[in-house]
């Protein structure tokens, strides 16, 4: 189980704990839920891009996440211990532009800078009484870095990352993947 320590306003802790199959399980869904929800779906939709640019562009924005999004590690104490609960379901819902943050992208100018607002993921973590809830508000970079680091710190679990390149789409695809 991946323990996920959350720490509110008041520093109380509160320990949750994440099953290898909730997790594969999300990471089977979140790529698709992303791809329906995101500004950059709605904007393929409208038929500028193709299938496979999608997922090339979805794949360069978790790589972009990894590199710009900060991790700030601290040396927590695991005194006084904190209590923990089994998280047995994992909600999802996109809160819209309001409370995102700025997007770095490339322009049509060639130019790396704010290209706008990201959406704003509200995740929440519950037990399956709803003793426990715990709620996240990310933006898309933020969410994408979070899954970057929970995959590293269960590399042994040998879950697949949705997010590397796929072999084949390389061989046939647009040569965006050279860009990183």
């Amino acid at each position: 189980r991946l323990n996920l320590l959350f720490l509110d306003a008041q520093e109380q802790r509160l320990s949750g704990l994440l099953t290898r199959r909730l997790l594969r399980s999300w990471l089977q869904l979140l790529p698709e839920w992303l791809s329906k929800n995101s500004s950059l779906s709605q904007s393929q939709s409208q038929g500028h891009f193709q299938r496979h640019f999608q997922r090339e562009m979805e794949q360069m924005q978790h790589q972009q996440a990894q590199q710009l999004v900060p991790v700030v590690e601290n040396q927590l104490s695991l005194e006084p211990a904190a209590e923990s609960f089994l998280i047995e379901t994992l909600n999802m819902t996109l809160l819209g532009k309001g409370h995102g943050v700025p997007v770095l992208a490339t322009g049509s100018d060639g130019l790396l800078g704010e290209r706008g607002r990201s959406e704003s993921i509200r995740l929440s973590f519950l037990d399956r009484g709803g003793e426990h809830e715990v709620i996240l508000v990310l933006n898309l970079l933020e969410l994408h870095k979070l899954m970057g680091e929970m995959l590293l710190k269960v590399a042994d679990w040998d879950l697949p990352n949705p997010w590397l390149p796929d072999p084949q789409l390389h061989a046939a695809g647009s040569g965006l993947l050279a860009l990183h």
